[in-house]
């Protein structure tokens, strides 16, 4: 419960709201996902998978950030969404910083490069800091 109360998931919660909604990143998604809607009816294979893979991106990146603030421990199940998500998710990446709509929600992208880092190799357990004993000196007079 002390985690909690720790500034360390304080600064993960206001980072990842930062990240999240001060800049728009749910609203630029939002018009991604309507631009990929409206994008070639024609062929309707190429799109969905398009389209399912950035929802599966998505998922996983919403999953990621709660771990994170929550420090759970990945576990196997936890790395292989981890990489999951990142395949699906790097295409998305590319053609987005190529029509220069990525720089919109480059802290997102910063945070999820950084969590799939942490998934995978520097995850560090939540230790309470330990408080110095209080000494008391007495003076009898």
């Amino acid at each position: 419960m002390s985690y909690f109360k720790s500034s360390i998931f304080a600064s993960r919660l206001a980072f990842s709201i930062c990240a999240l909604f001060i800049t728009g990143a749910p609203f630029w998604i939002l018009i991604y996902f309507v631009f990929l809607n409206l994008l070639n009816k024609n062929v309707r294979n190429i799109p969905l998978l398009w389209w399912w893979s950035a929802y599966l991106a998505l998922v996983i990146i919403i999953v990621m950030i709660i771990g994170w603030i929550f420090n759970v421990k990945p576990n196997l199940f936890f790395k292989v969404m981890v990489v999951t998500g990142t395949c699906c998710a790097f295409p998305h990446v590319v053609v987005s910083f190529i029509n220069l709509s990525g720089i919109v929600i480059l802290p997102l992208d910063i945070l999820a490069c950084y969590l799939v880092y942490w998934y995978l190799k520097g995850w560090q357990p939540y230790e309470s800091e330990s408080k110095p004993a209080l000494k008391v000196k007495i003076k009898l007079s």
